[in-house]
């Protein structure tokens, strides 16, 4: 229907523009606004309204960026105001155009010294602010590792609007890592997933900064702990979720295990160093009831302990 339309609307002017005919045209066309301001952003909607001061069937077209190309094809409005509206994906600062024409009235203007019908329409323009946004970013974490061990650090970032994205990493052992990752349509969020190793243990303060391509920018920062046999814990848990024991005892047990995880993560050192030591009185309780072999205590409790010894 909107085809056929068009068509309609095309051979209603070229037939129009094939005679000279007067000046009837006289919409005292509004555009209305301003439009957006402060609280609009990149990522929303506007909704455009323009009126006349006479009462007829108007045909009526949109510049969205005023720069003299149409967004629109002639669309007809059988009232004196023409609403609209416009998605803007990306920020902008300037003005929409709008053009009112009756349909059949025409003038005559000079082109290359030839005169030449047109539309005797009349325009109007507004004033448009759409400011950008701000990324929105998830650093991921927390992290944790040991000296010499590669660890993967795995980030989140998204745009509001439709903005490339670069992601920068500043690791705090003086090395930094960046990249930029375009914007596609298809595009909801952008991982940033990298490996980055620390040759000296120690507590180390990551920085990341998320940019967008017009200036806006968010941070995080976060403490990653480096400290033989972290690692160690996480072998701890894979291995005791393998264990054919049952299920209600391993969980019981891996929920030991990531807790003393989880202490040292927030540097909690001695309330995990507690915590391994409730870990191998419960495995020793269970070699003596049968449900761990000698094999599997000795190699739990001796992990334990050598995780006490380096945690210090």
């Amino acid at each position: 229907m909107e085809g056929r339309r068009v068509l309609l609307y095309s051979i209603v002017l070229t037939s129009l523009l094939a005679v000279a005919g007067p000046s009837l045209a006289d919409p005292g066309v509004d555009a209305g606004g301003p439009y957006g301001g402060p609280d609009t952003y990149e990522g929303s909607s506007i909704g455009f309204y323009a009126t006349t001061d006479n009462q007829t069937n108007w045909l009526w077209r949109w510049d969205f960026q005023n720069d003299g190309i149409w967004d629109t094809t002639w669309d007809i409005s059988a009232t004196m105001s023409y609403a609209i509206e416009r998605y803007y994906c990306d920020d902008y600062h300037g003005h929409i155009a709008v053009e009112a024409w009756d349909g059949f009235s025409t003038k005559t203007v000079i082109i290359n010294g030839e005169p030449v019908l047109v539309p005797d329409s009349e325009k109007d323009t507004a004033r448009v602010d759409v400011f950008n946004a701000l990324p929105i970013l998830d650093p991921g974490g927390p992290y944790l590792g040991s000296p010499g061990v590669p660890i993967t650090f795995r980030a989140v970032g998204r745009d509001p609007g439709c903005d490339d994205l670069t992601f920068i990493w500043l690791w705090g052992d003086g090395d930094s890592d960046l990249k930029t990752y375009e914007w596609t349509h298809f595009q909801v969020e952008v991982v940033d997933e990298r490996e980055h190793t620390y040759a000296e243990e120690g507590t180390y303060t990551v920085t990341l900064f998320l940019l967008d391509d017009d200036g806006g920018y968010v941070e995080a920062s976060f403490n990653i702990l480096i400290r033989s046999g972290v690692d160690d814990i996480d072998d701890m848990i894979d291995y005791t979720e393998g264990l054919p024991i049952p299920g209600g005892i391993r969980k019981g047990l891996v929920a030991q295990l990531n807790a003393a995880r989880g202490c040292l993560v927030r540097f909690h050192e001695q309330p995990a160093v507690r915590i391994l030591g409730a870990f191998v009185h419960r495995v020793e309780v269970l070699e003596r009831r049968g449900t761990l072999t000698e094999e599997q205590s000795d190699f739990m409790t001796a992990s334990a302990h050598d995780i006490v010894w380096k945690i210090g």
